[in-house]
């Protein structure tokens, strides 16, 4: 019972620390026009200071645009959900920025609403599954590791799978086999031609006792 009671606290308190920290920072949503798409985003309404990593693109907006940096970053940052839109309304992306960094996953659609791409990310970086799909017969999964593919990497093609294993960014093993085996055609046996039967002759005992000796020996 106590230990039922301890996970509970722990959950509780992980929670509040999580809304304490979405409340922690003011966001104002934004809307930008960026080559006949639409963007809503939500942004910080102060500026912050934030310890840029060298590694990081961080996300910031300023003179009414989105602009990105690796290493640093100047104007507002990003915060929140982003979504992008078509002329025609149709959802293009979306995602979650925390402090300028993608976190979670973020998916994009074609013109015509179809999956086109996941990827998954941890503070700015990329790190988990990244999924590329280019037909319902054609795709592209792979796993990385802090921005480097690390682990499997599965391409299909129309015909063929190819399954490559990566260590922090080098490949180390790679393989292919085809999707449908080729079938090997039995070679038809060919037919035996049956045998003449052998035919012995029964003769009585009178039709020996007429055959003469000197007969029976040609």
């Amino acid at each position: 019972m106590r230990t039922i009671l301890f996970i509970l606290l722990i959950s509780c308190c992980s929670t509040i620390h999580a809304e304490n920290r979405n409340d922690e920072f003011q966001t104002r949503p934004v809307v930008i026009q960026q080559g006949g798409n639409e963007i809503h985003c939500r942004v910080l309404v102060d500026k912050v200071d934030v310890e840029a990593d060298l590694r990081t693109v961080y996300h910031w907006f300023q003179f009414d645009q989105i602009h990105r940096n690796r290493g640093g970053y100047s104007g507002v940052l990003l915060h929140g959900i982003c979504k992008m839109f078509n002329a025609d309304r149709q959802l293009l992306s979306e995602g979650k920025y925390d402090l300028g960094k993608k976190v979670g996953v973020w998916k994009y659609w074609n013109e015509k609403g179809e999956l086109v791409q996941a990827t998954t990310w941890k503070n700015g970086l990329q790190d988990g599954l990244d999924s590329n799909y280019h037909s319902m017969l054609t795709w592209e999964k792979a796993n990385y590791k802090s921005n480097q593919l690390h682990g499997k990497r599965i391409i299909q093609t129309t015909d063929s799978l190819f399954v490559e294993t990566y260590r922090h960014g080098k490949m180390i093993k790679k393989s292919a086999e085809p999707l449908i085996k080729p079938v090997k055609q039995k070679e038809k046996r060919k037919k035996r031609e049956p045998k003449e039967p052998k035919i012995k002759l029964k003769l009585t005992k009178e039709e020996n006792a007429e055959i003469k000796p000197d007969d029976k020996k040609d």
